[in-house]
């Protein structure tokens, strides 16, 4: 569980994707909790060097969730399905809970794992938000009146 400095990293233009931010750690864990954890990690009230702790546990889940991800499909993404983003924020959390996860935390970090293997494996699949190509996702009408 550690979060190494050699990070294998999807770059496009020179941009680090990943598949959350904080934002999301934010949303899915509260601000109070992941600030604790960042704390926990750095010492420092700076939020710099907080924000360091949270984005190497990102980098890291990311990179995890790409070792099963890619056994399956092309990366990067063309873009993030909601049940990923929800599994990396898991796997990122007990990534910043160190060598103390709670119980509830390791239980989300193995359905996480578990999660990325059915997808390895092919018996699960991501389903992307891309809206369907020519029609722009609008309902078409056929009348069903025939005249003869």
């Amino acid at each position: 569980r550690s979060m190494a400095s050699g990070y294998n990293l999807h770059c496009i233009e020179g941009l680090i994707m990943s598949y959350i931010d904080r934002t999301d750690l934010v949303s899915a864990f509260g601000e109070v909790e992941i600030s604790r954890l960042e704390f926990n990690i750095t010492k420092s009230n700076e939020q710099v060097e907080q924000a360091k702790a949270s984005t190497a546990a990102i980098i890291s889940a990311s990179n995890e969730a790409d070792s099963y991800l890619s056994v399956s499909y092309d990366l990067p993404l063309p873009s993030v399905p909601d049940s990923l983003k929800t599994k990396v924020c898991d796997v990122a959390r007990y990534l910043m809970y160190k060598d103390k996860p709670t119980e509830e935390v390791e239980a989300r970090y193995n359905k996480a794992i578990s999660y990325f293997k059915d997808l390895s494996a092919g018996r699960a699949k991501l389903v992307f938000p891309i809206p369907p190509a020519g029609d722009q996702g609008k309902p078409s009408f056929i009348s069903g009146i025939f005249v003869v």
